[in-house]
């Protein structure tokens, strides 16, 4: 039986990367294929999401018969569509072909970390608090239900956080037959291999210390550990992680309309995201005023539509927000600003010298960034990935003043967690800043090229 529960699972992963795939193809690149695994995975997540949330919306249930059916329309492209098939069959081809006998022992290397954090990984369900009592509690809720409706919003609170994690877990479940706190783990997994892959794809270009920085990101231990720990296994922050690295990959190359999708999805995963993407909105013109350069229009209203999407869910709910309703006099009143502040940033500060979390990876990033922080500010878009990320650890502090919790024990249990969501972003930025003056530098293939 297991075998079967694998080969769905398998299924389901195919079927999220077809969906990315006809969306870049038919609505992105019309009809000129770029192949990126992680960019077609994150694009059908995001997909399966918003589709679940407007059914949501018209009071349409998700039957296992409409999800199978979805699955295989999604499969029916790539043998009907001559061109699409020809330019998949080219791409791929052209990819192996860049695999020189020197890499082999870097590839091996990835192949056996992968497998050993996929044995741990599925050497057990998922068993975190996080993750069985509100992500997959909500998951099965919606899979039973045969969708979101106004009551199960409300049964595991709080009512207010976003459900793409929950949706595409649900989407599991109707394929699967029956809910799987197993096979589930089968999504952060396969964000882990994209993540590091993409990341590898990125630095493969500059040909100089490639291993050094993919095994810096791959040995990074929280990383792994949020996907094969069952302390950690299932939560949302993976996800977000994944989007904001995908995001900020797709500003610093120029590609703002795969940085608006991005940045909105990650705030459909959790809150957490919401000030980048708030702030990619309210920059993006500024960044965006000079007379030799396209006002990037589609970037903008995707980037807008996709945050008003968003408030609009929670409005059309009465979600609320826990943070907004506050007593804000009881707060300020309570609670000194500067002390409760600084407090967070030493919180902050504590937490990247941590190497059982980290490893070396934020001595790295704050050398790069530090020393090559000229360079930074010499490429406008280098510059708005920085802010974005600033924004989102000001995001972070806010919250843990506001917190209605007490602000030592909220953040001695979710640092970690919030920190992993920028990490390979500054990562990134890191990397960047270490082998190009500008983004104008990059080969043609970096990032999204």
């Amino acid at each position: 039986m297991w075998t079967l529960d694998l080969l769905i699972s398998l299924l389901v992963i195919l079927s999220f990367l077809q969906i990315g795939l006809l969306i870049d193809y038919y609505l992105i690149t019309r009809r000129l294929l770029s192949f990126n695994l992680a960019v077609y995975f994150g694009l059908g997540l995001g997909f399966v999401a918003i589709l679940q949330m407007i059914f949501g919306i018209l009071a349409i249930p998700t039957t296992r018969y409409l999800v199978i059916l979805a699955t295989i329309i999604t499969l029916v492209p790539i043998f009907v569509d001559r061109r699409l098939k020809k330019q998949l069959g080219d791409l791929t081809a052209k990819s192996l072909k860049k695999i020189k006998p020197q890499h082999v022992l870097g590839i091996l290397t990835l192949l056996i970390f992968f497998v050993t954090v996929g044995m741990i990984t599925f050497s057990h369900p998922v068993w975190g608090y996080d993750a069985t009592q509100h992500w997959l509690a909500k998951a099965r809720a919606f899979w039973i239900d045969g969708g979101i409706t106004r009551a199960n919003l409300f049964i595991y609170p709080p009512p207010d956080n976003p459900n793409l994690w929950s949706l595409n877990a649900a989407w599991i479940f109707h394929l699967l037959g029956k809910s799987s706190d197993f096979w589930v783990q089968i999504i952060p997994f396969t964000v882990l291999v994209l993540l590091v892959g993409e990341f590898f794809r990125i630095v493969a270009v500059s040909k100089q210390l490639i291993w050094a920085w993919v095994l810096l990101l791959m040995f990074t231990p929280f990383l792994w550990q949020t996907v094969s720990s069952k302390a950690y296994s299932g939560n949302a922050d993976l996800l977000v992680s994944f989007y904001l690295f995908l995001a900020t990959g797709a500003l610093v190359n120029r590609r703002l309309v795969w940085g608006a999708i991005f940045f909105g999805l990650s705030a459909l995963v959790k809150n957490d995201a919401l000030p980048a993407l708030i702030g990619f909105c309210l920059l993006l013109p500024i960044f965006s005023l000079q007379k030799k350069e396209k006002f990037p229009k589609v970037a903008l209203i995707l980037a807008i539509g996709l945050l008003l999407f968003n408030l609009g869910w929670k409005f059309y709910f009465g979600l609320g927000n826990r943070y907004l309703q506050n007593d804000w006099s009881q707060v300020l009143r309570q609670r000194p600003i500067l002390e409760y502040t600084w407090y967070s940033i030493q919180s902050f500060r504590e937490q990247f010298r941590f190497l059982f979390h980290w490893g070396i990876g934020f001595w790295v990033i704050f050398f790069f960034l530090i020393t090559r922080f000229r360079r930074i500010l010499r490429n406008k878009w280098l510059t708005l990935s920085l802010i974005l990320i600033a924004a989102q650890f000001v995001g972070y502090i806010w919250v843990y003043y506001v917190t209605g919790e007490d602000q030592a024990s909220q953040i001695a249990t979710s640092i970690y967690r919030l920190v992993l969501q920028v990490y390979p972003a500054l990562l990134l930025l890191a990397f960047t800043v270490s082998k190009y003056e500008s983004s104008r530098e990059f080969p043609t293939q970096f990032g999204y090229g």
